[in-house]
């Protein structure tokens, strides 16, 4: 993928989750029953954690209610705005919990800095292109301390899900009446590492 290319789809990503509708989701979403049981398993008390594309604070606030020392980041200014909002008045959590503008393939930190990098809600997905996640996975374990966790949540391809057939169908309707047509296309959904690869990131 051309840089042209990348920079216009980050762009597009970027600016969806600008959208206050969008802002007003993820601020009222939570943890995923599924996300608290890989906290409660893979992350001891007082790990210092860094939440990456932590949105309006969905994952990062718990953890850091939870006695977590997070850095969440994320590309939309829109989403770190709700995130600081949220938690202005939580003088519980100063000193745990703070948030940032930032790419996640191109982290602004020291090696070796947490012991933890969490990319959930199928975060990397959103990441333009194999080579862009590539770059992630390179920074994660830049940043990661030894010993360190990378958590990792996505969805399965194989999982049924309810909701897709009905998503489709209004989005469909939606163009219709715009008299908008547009070629739906999910390259990403083809991509898959194999072992040279695993072992070369």
């Amino acid at each position: 993928m051309d840089a042209d290319r990348y920079e216009a789809l980050r762009t597009i990503i970027r600016d969806s989750y600008e959208d206050a509708r969008v802002v007003t989701r993820y601020v009222q979403i939570g943890l995923w029953p599924s996300e608290e049981t890989l906290v409660a398993d893979h992350l001891a008390d007082g790990a210092h954690v860094l939440d990456l594309g932590c949105g309006a604070g969905r994952v990062a606030i718990p953890l850091a209610e939870m006695g977590l020392d997070v850095v969440g980041i994320d590309l939309s200014a829109g989403m770190i705005a709700a995130a600081r909002e949220q938690t202005k008045y939580a003088k519980e959590l100063e000193g745990a919990l703070r948030f940032e503008t930032g790419d996640a393939t191109d982290l602004r930190f020291p090696d070796a800095s947490f012991d933890a990098v969490l990319f959930f809600y199928n975060g990397i997905e959103l990441v333009p292109g194999r080579l862009g996640k590539l770059k992630v996975l390179e920074e994660v374990l830049r940043v990661l301390r030894p010993g360190g966790r990378f958590l990792l949540c996505v969805h399965s391809l194989f999982a049924a899900n309810v909701h897709v057939p009905m998503r489709l169908r209004a989005f469909a309707r939606l163009l219709a009446r715009r008299g908008l047509g547009i070629p739906l296309r999910e390259q990403e959904l083809g991509e898959r590492f194999i072992d040279d690869e695993i072992e070369e990131a």
